[in-house]
């Protein structure tokens, strides 16, 4: 079954639902996809842009961790691949930080937890147990963040050049997931 790309307009209808789910859950505790939170408020330029580097940042220490852990060639040229184009998507994001005045809010904060467990729980594996685990965590992922990409950074966006970049990166994480889920494939054969 081929993987449907949502577009920037199927983001645009999701968006009124989207806002009013992230708004109705401004009084509790924030939701989780797939193990990370999801954006709780309004988010302003900064916000967006902090959430997306704190996201990267998270891909990259788990990359890292992941080249010296793991036993599987096309796990390791993954993992480079993560460091290197999340490494590049950050240094674009400060770019647009410098103009945005990024700063972090909770949901940054929610993230880099989220992902310190994750790095946490991917430590004590070894071998192919290590792999899967990354890779699994790789798609839960990048579909938590296309997901908060469309329902709430792009809708958030006001800066033009924010929103370009983050609609530049956007295929890149799509096929970030479809290379995941075919190396998720290839180990579960073995």
């Amino acid at each position: 079954m081929a993987l449907r790309i949502p577009t920037r307009r199927d983001a645009l209808l999701a968006a009124p639902t989207a806002v009013i789910l992230l708004l109705a859950g401004c009084g509790g505790p924030a939701a989780d996809v797939d193990g990370q939170p999801a954006p709780r408020a309004v988010l302003t330029d900064a916000n967006v842009t902090s959430i997306l580097t704190t996201a990267n940042n998270a891909e990259i220490g788990e990359a890292q961790l992941a080249l010296t852990r793991s036993t599987d060639r096309s796990v390791r040229e993954f993992a480079q691949r993560m460091i290197n184009d999340h490494s590049d998507a950050n240094q674009r994001l400060m770019q647009v930080a410098a103009r945005t005045g990024m700063r972090p809010d909770q949901t940054t904060d929610q993230i880099q937890n989220s992902a310190q467990r994750a790095r946490q729980s991917l430590q004590v594996r070894t071998g192919a147990d290590f792999d899967q685990a990354y890779i699994t965590n790789q798609i839960n992922m990048h579909r938590w963040l296309l997901q908060t990409i469309d329902q709430a950074l792009l809708p958030a966006a006001r800066d033009g050049r924010l929103e370009d970049l983050i609609e530049t990166l956007r295929p890149t994480i799509v096929d970030h997931l479809q290379h995941a889920q075919r190396i998720q494939q290839q180990l579960e054969r073995r």
